[in-house]
């Protein structure tokens, strides 16, 4: 059951540009999510569900990019929570969840803690820790010098106004197994009203039903997915401070695989027989190329449309490797895109056979090929063209990333032409360079 907080806020402040009723007439998660950027900027932060944007002083957007990010929308709107206290406030919802608008709260630090409930954070983890054990759902590994602390805080008179009354209320009556989160610093923030603050929870909506179903079970899709991830990240642009200031982190943060089933559809609906890739103007590239082979770094290579075409790259190698991963050759396949896009027409098994069968009948695998007609799948060219990417820095000159681009062109794999994924002409502009032509 949803709860909605009465009278807080008349009017959700939402910047001119966003039209409420054009956002919810928006049928896709990926839609949604590309008119959220559009209209309310960059994300505040987002996770493997769920996007988060500022509407404005007092409220946030949670955006949910997939059905498990619908759960934990729903959980969040629970009633009962609302009710403990200990808990960001909802003050609106999607009927279907697919998003909810809560309190904004700047991010939580360990000091926090001490000032508003008088004891440290590593002090409210324990106690976490200890109501855990109490139900001997399981006997986790828990520091058992603070038994005696939270027996006579149990006993006194101010037990039922303090946040370790909240917590116990909120675990014994949700039965709650996943208990990370609340001992994750990150799901805490801190909240203003009325000119006064308070520390509660921001992030609540793994319990167990969500975590049954969405996580226990789903290890080999997802969370293989997110290692995928976290293994190129490893090769990928380590001399920058933040992951996602690297292009390779753009192209994940900006790109989902639910995009490529979109275009796909509206592709179809608009009779467009196979993907349209942006590339890389072969003739500009060209003249740009010669002129380094000239003047070397006296060429005065423009800096910015380096940067957009290493971009191009960095996101359609994303692209590839989601292709990749629909085609089977891959470590997992996106279920969670799959059911997004098709969930209420497919009525197949979910394993590969199936979902390979409808795709193919749909017409998709005919939709899905690189430039130069082979089909979209890299076994072997992602990585390596990841590792050249990795040679970027924030000290790199337009020189250098245009030999960056020109090596990134020359990685050839054995399915077809994979620099036509990124450059007009493929392999045959890189070669009419060195006067080699095909």
């Amino acid at each position: 059951m949803a709860f909605l907080v009465e009278n807080s806020v008349e009017e959700m402040a939402y910047p001119a540009s966003f039209n409420m009723e054009a956002f919810k007439s928006i049928p896709s998660y990926a839609g949604k999510i590309k008119y959220c950027k559009e209209k309310l900027g960059k994300q505040l932060g987002s996770g493997s569900s769920r996007m988060v944007f500022q509407i404005d002083d007092e409220k946030v957007l949670k955006l949910a990019m997939n059905n498990k990010g619908v759960a934990q929308n729903e959980t969040e709107c629970d009633y009962y929570l609302q009710q403990i206290g200990l808990f960001a406030k909802i003050y609106d919802t999607d009927e279907n969840y697919k998003w909810i608008e809560m309190q904004l709260a700047r991010k939580a630090t360990a000091g926090d803690f001490k000032k508003f409930f008088g004891y440290p954070f590593k002090v409210i983890c324990a106690y976490v820790d200890y109501v855990y054990s109490l139900y001997a759902r399981r006997n986790p590994m828990r520091d058992h010098s603070y038994d005696n602390l939270f027996k006579q805080i149990g006993d006194s008179d101010e037990y039922y106004d303090s946040v370790f009354y909240m917590l116990y209320e909120y675990m014994a009556n949700t039965q709650l197994n996943a208990i990370d989160d609340l001992k994750r610093l990150s799901s805490w923030g801190v909240v203003s009203e009325n000119g006064e603050e308070s520390l509660v929870i921001i992030d609540y909506g793994l319990n167990d039903d969500v975590a049954q179903e969405y996580y226990h079970f789903r290890i080999n899709e997802n969370d293989i997915a997110e290692m995928v991830k976290k293994a190129i990240n490893k090769l990928l642009n380590e001399q920058f401070d933040n992951y996602y200031d690297s292009p390779i982190g753009k192209a994940y943060a900006n790109l989902w695989e639910d995009e490529i089933l979109q275009e796909f559809l509206e592709d179809k609906r608009n009779g467009i027989p196979h993907k349209q890739w942006n590339l890389i103007p072969s003739a500009q590239y060209q003249n740009l190329l010669k002129r380094y082979m000239q003047l070397g770094d006296n060429a005065k290579i423009p800096d910015r449309l380096m940067d957009e075409w290493i971009q191009l790259i960095a996101d359609n190698l994303v692209t590839l490797e989601y292709m990749t991963a629909f085609a089977g050759h891959s470590q997992y396949f996106p279920k969670e895109a799959f059911e997004n896009a098709f969930g209420e027409e497919y009525e197949g098994n979910y394993d590969y056979e199936d979902l390979s069968e409808f795709l193919e009948n749909i017409g998709y695998y005919d939709w899905a090929q690189l430039p130069d007609g082979s089909d979209a799948i890299s076994d072997y060219g992602i990585q390596p063209i990841a590792k050249i990417l990795k040679e970027l820095s924030p000290t790199s000159t337009p020189e250098d990333k245009l030999l960056i681009i020109n090596r990134c062109l020359d990685v050839i794999h054995c399915r077809g032409d994979l620099a036509s994924t990124f450059i007009q002409g493929g392999r045959a502009t890189c070669s009419s360079i060195s006067g080699q032509h095909k």
